[in-house]
């Protein structure tokens, strides 16, 4: 972000400053081409036209070094990404021509000079800019001055013709050019971008699910602390497996339930079949169909191949911020692959979300013949709370799931209401033990 404001900066100043040495360049350029209109100058030589006897001639020459503006060489950037006519440097090349034929007058002019012929203009570029652009340009303008006796002087009317305003560069303002090519390229990227996002979804599921818990055991240590399995995880996997047996989960799909002595209001899947349950949210449950309906949703999202889909979208849309803020790709690895960043940049999206409670829903359909249980894991996360549980950040689009899940359950004929289950009578006992159980590393 500091990147992209430092660059706006740059191009705002690029603009602002380059618009205005142009003008007072263009002024100054005008007054002196009237000042020399008598002092013609001529690419070929001597034109069969005039007649003039020359007493002396001498080479003259003038030269000149321009640079380009900072906007100018940035709109010439994304210019050279779709080709087309490079009109932010056509007043660059005109203003360089124009001053060195100037100054090759003036000093003409010193000699007493009535003519040039022969006019030769070459032009070099002294510095390059970012990537082999145009960074600063010098033309140089040298010819044959000739020098007449006073009676055989060019008389006014031989004078070169003006050039007509506009036909060597474009009238166009620089910032039209920059929001047509911007808007352009932005709308290619956001394109590209997104066929990316779509290649990430239908190739990352494709990865086995061996290799995704090889990848995620590397970066086990630094999400949790491991400690020697308590009552509350016995109980948490045990009913886990109920859960994934229920949801025919493959042989090698395993499950791994990590209970998080915390108060955050939270629990979410990540890579490798890892599943971490906090304590914060499991005191607010009810009993053991809303516990189920908790677990199959975090599970659903593992069946699903959610959280390795969500990396994919992650490394895309890291690596894309990482590159347009101008960082290395040592950057954009650290900034992907942290220790902590398989906590942070698993969000799953609205599909994947519906997805996993409809999944959750015919678990508890199955486990216990009813749905009971889902409406009343909501109800406790929003129920005696001020502040939206960290569990609606990471499970985003909460506001109509009830609903929806309730209109799910109808249309597949699942009843909303039943005997629920209770929580083992030592439930509470486990929560508030004294021995340390699995913790998230800060």
């Amino acid at each position: 972000m500091t990147n992209l404001i430092f660059l706006l900066i740059l191009l705002v100043l690029g603009y602002g400053f380059g618009r205005l040495a142009e003008k007072r360049h263009y002024r100054s350029i005008l007054q002196r081409e009237q000042q020399y209109r008598e002092l013609p100058a001529f690419a070929s030589k001597l034109p069969s036209t005039l007649n003039i006897h020359a007493t002396d001639s001498a080479l003259v020459y003038g030269s000149t070094v321009v640079s380009v503006d900072y906007f100018k060489q940035f709109v010439a950037g994304l210019r050279a990404l779709v080709g087309g006519r490079l009109k932010t440097y056509e007043s660059l090349l005109d203003r360089a021509r124009r001053e060195a034929i100037l100054r090759m007058k003036e000093h003409a002019s010193e000699m007493g000079a009535n003519m040039i012929v022969n006019l030769k203009l070459e032009s070099s570029r002294i510095s390059s800019g970012g990537r082999g652009s145009v960074g600063t340009l010098e033309v140089l303008a040298y010819g044959t001055a000739l020098i007449a006796a006073k009676e055989h002087a060019v008389t006014p009317f031989a004078v070169e013709m003006e050039m007509p305003a506009g036909i060597n560069i474009s009238n166009d303002s620089p910032l039209k050019e920059f929001a047509f090519l911007g808007t352009g390229i932005a709308f290619g990227l956001s394109l590209l971008f997104l066929i990316f996002i779509l290649i990430a979804d239908f190739l990352v599921p494709l990865v086995p699910f061996k290799v995704e818990q090889k990848f995620a055991a590397t970066f086990e240590s630094h999400m949790v602390e491991q400690s020697p399995p308590s009552p509350m995880t016995n109980y948490l996997q045990t009913l886990a497996d109920k859960i994934s047996i229920a949801q025919e989960l493959p042989a090698t799909m395993d499950l791994k339930i990590h209970y998080i002595e915390d108060d955050t209001v939270n629990a979410f899947a990540t890579l490798g079949g890892h599943v971490l349950m906090f304590r914060g949210l499991l005191e607010k449950l009810p009993n053991e169909n809303a516990l189920t309906m908790l677990l199959a949703h975090e599970i659903a999202h593992i069946k699903h191949r959610h959280p390795i889909k969500s990396l994919g979208r992650s490394v895309v849309i890291a690596t894309t911020m990482a590159l347009i803020g101008g960082a290395t790709s040592s950057d954009v690895g650290g900034q992907v692959l942290g220790e902590t960043g398989l906590l942070t940049i698993l969000k799953f999206s609205r599909d994947h979300e519906q997805n996993a409670d409809y999944t959750a829903l015919a678990t508890l359909f199955s486990l216990y013949g009813h749905v009971d249980g889902a409406e009343s894991l909501f109800s406790a996360l929003t129920s005696n709370s001020n502040a939206p549980p960290a569990f609606f950040s990471t499970h985003p689009g909460t506001e109509n799931r009830i609903n929806e899940n309730i209109n799910f359950a109808n249309m597949q004929s699942w009843p909303t209401t039943g005997s629920v289950t209770a929580l083992p009578a030592e439930f509470k006992t486990w929560l508030s033990t004294e021995q340390k159980p699995t913790s998230v590393k800060k």
